[in-house]
Parts: structure tokens; sequence; C-alpha cells
């Protein structure tokens, strides 16, 4: 999936956290995240950066005290305010887009949207949920549904005629391996 249709796809379906999705599907919704997150940061601090730039000018022959007095912070204040609720109201919608796509590529790996919380643990959390990102999925369907990327691998019968069929060749994903054990340890 490319840039253009994985961010379309994201913004149009943010409260859609069944399915699977690809990981060029996350990845590329991911910067175009963190590109207009960064965008909005900006936007947000030039009140500030004018300040700074006339406390330099005014800093050469003034007292720093004086310089930073109500008078010269509160209307600038008052521009930061109103330009933070207007960015975290537009980040507001990616946001939840963020999250969906990021449940749905824990989906792909065949891991419940729940994984996500594991972010909370400092750093090792983050490790952990960047791994989970960036492993392959799993090529046929699984318990979330089909393969993204098109239709599920078809099972390939291996061995001679005459040789009878190991079930752990006739199987595809995850899911399927592991009712297989499943049957095996009952036996």
């Amino acid at each position: 999936m490319g840039p253009i249709s994985a961010t379309i796809h994201c913004m149009f379906n943010p409260f859609r956290f069944r399915g699977r999705a690809t990981r060029s599907e996350f990845w590329w919704f991911t910067l175009f995240y963190v590109v207009l997150s960064f965008a909005a940061s900006i936007w947000m601090m030039l009140p500030f950066l004018g300040m700074v730039a006339e406390i330099g000018v005014r800093g050469a022959g003034g007292d720093l005290s004086t310089m930073l007095e109500t008078e010269f912070i509160a209307p600038r204040m008052d521009g930061f305010n109103a330009k933070l609720w207007w960015a975290s109201l537009a980040l507001l919608w990616p946001m939840f887009a963020h999250l969906s796509v990021m449940v749905r590529r824990l989906h792909d790996t065949d891991r419940s949207g729940w994984w996500f919380w594991v972010s909370v643990i400092p750093i090792v959390g983050y490790i952990i949920l960047l791994i989970l990102m960036v492993i392959d999925s799993d090529r046929g369907r699984n318990s979330f549904g089909p393969p993204p990327k098109g239709k599920a691998p078809q099972v390939v019968k291996r061995g001679l005629p005459e040789e009878p069929e190991d079930p752990l060749h006739a199987v595809s994903g995850s899911e399927a391996l592991r009712a297989l054990r499943q049957s095996r340890m009952q036996v």
C-alpha cells in the first residue's frame, strides 16, 4: 500500500478496530501522523519564537526581569492557548486513526489489540511494541480474519503421492497450528 492510499484509508476509518493492517499501511500512516504532529507543534510555538527573538533584541540593553512582566507575556499566552486548542482538536481525528491502525497491525501478527497497553511500561514497553509492529504478518488466515494483502496462500501437498499426508503441512496460519497442537496433546 502506498503512502496516499494508506493515509486516506486510515483517515476514513478511524474507528475500525476489526480486521488486519499491513506493515506498509501502518508505517506510512505513522509517518503522516508524526509529520502532522510536528507541524502542529511548530505552529503552536510560533508566539514563543517571536517572544524569544524580541527578548534577544531587547536583552542587549535591558534587564531580563522587566522584559518578563505580564504585559509582555500575556498577549502571547492568549495566542498560544488558542493555538493549543485548535491543534489538539485537529490532531484528535488522526490520533484515533493511528490507534485503530495500530490495533489492526497487532491483529495482523495474530495478537490482541490489548497488546497496545504494553507501551505503558517505560522504555521496555515501547521497544516491545516497536518489535511487534515490525515483525512480519501471519501469511494465512488468523483469528482476526484473512490477510490484508490478498487471498491466503494455497496449501501445497508435499511428499510422494503414496505417502500419508502430514497434518503439519496441511495447516496455514497460527490459529490452525494451535488447534492441531491441542488435538495432539489430548490424544
